[in-house]
C-alpha cells in the first residue's frame, strides 16, 4: 500500500524503530497509535503525527467456539451466533478504540506541544480507494485462507472489498 502512495518501505524490527527514527534512518513509520506511538514512545522522536482513525483488521477481536459444537447447532442458530457476536464485539471494540485513541492523542499533544493532524475521513477514503486493489492483491498473494477470510468479512459486514 505504501509503495502505491510513493513511499519506499523498509522492514525494521519493532524494537529498532525508535532509534531508526531518532538517527534519521527512516523518515516515517506506519504503526498503530497504542503500540507504536504510545508503547514505543515514538512521540519523543516524531515531530508530527497524522491519525486516520482507521481500525485495521489486525485490531479485530474474536469470539471463539469449538467447531464441532458450533457445527452441531441448527443453521439458524449458527447464523444468530455469528451476527450477535459480530454486533457485540464490533460495537464494544470500536467504542473502546475511540476512547483509547482520544486519550493517546492527548498524550502526544501534551508531550510534543504539537496537535496531531486528524486526517479527514474523505481523504482516508481517497487513500483507501487508491490503494485498495494493491492491498487485496498483496493479501491474496500471501496464500493460506486469505480468500476465505475476505469472503467471510464481506458476508458479515455487507462490504465488498474485491
Amino acid at each position: 500500500m505504501l509503495t502505491v502512495l510513493g513511499a519506499s518501505p523498509v522492514g525494521i524490527p519493532g524494537g529498532e524503530v525508535y532509534s531508526a527514527m531518532e538517527r534519521g534512518v527512516i523518515d516515517a513509520v506506519a504503526t498503530g497509535i497504542d503500540m507504536g506511538v504510545h508503547g514505543w514512545k515514538l512521540y519523543e522522536v516524531a515531530k508530527y503525527l497524522s491519525f486516520t482513525g482507521s481500525y485495521p483488521p489486525g485490531g479485530s477481536k474474536f469470539i471463539i467456539i469449538n467447531k464441532s459444537k458450533f457445527d452441531a447447532f441448527p443453521k439458524e442458530i449458527q447464523k444468530a451466533i455469528l451476527e450477535a457476536g459480530y454486533d457485540a464485539v464490533h460495537k464494544f471494540y470500536i467504542n473502546y478504540l475511540e476512547t483509547r485513541n482520544r486519550e493517546l492523542l492527548n498524550i502526544f499533544d501534551k508531550a510534543t506541544g504539537v496537535a496531531p493532524y486528524i486526517v479527514p475521513q474523505e481523504e482516508v477514503k481517497k487513500w483507501y480507494d487508491y490503494t485498495k486493489e494493491a492491498s487485496i492483491k498483496w493479501y491474496l498473494g500471501t496464500g493460506g485462507i486469505a480468500s476465505e477470510v475476505i469472503s467471510i468479512y464481506e458476508k458479515y459486514t455487507g462490504k465488498q472489498v474485491r
